[in-house]
């Protein structure tokens, strides 16, 4: 059995830049935007639709997040925590 979609609201942070890193995430359907803060602007860096990967760096680097993911469009992440990854990547 898969893990059940989390749904987002269009505005909606799946999560902020420096939050600790536990998992990778794939866009089921919707759009998602990653953006830095510089200063009190927030830039946008790129876009993320569905049957894209976000947060899989983190994977490798135990790094807390580099930037803020944010749904563009009302969306459906599938989480991947990494305990269950490091499981298979062991294997």
């Amino acid at each position: 059995m898969g893990a059940a979609p989390k749904a987002l609201k269009a505005g909606d942070v799946l999560f902020r830049e420096g939050d600790n890193s536990t998992s990778m995430l794939v866009v089921k359907k919707g759009r998602l935007i990653v953006c830095k803060s510089k200063g009190t602007a927030e830039i946008e860096l790129a876009e993320i639709g569905a049957g894209q990967m976000i947060g899989e760096m983190a994977f490798f680097d135990r790094k807390p997040r580099s930037a803020t993911v944010k749904a563009k469009l009302d969306s459906e992440v599938i989480e991947l925590p990494f305990s269950s990854l490091q499981t298979q990547f062991d294997s």
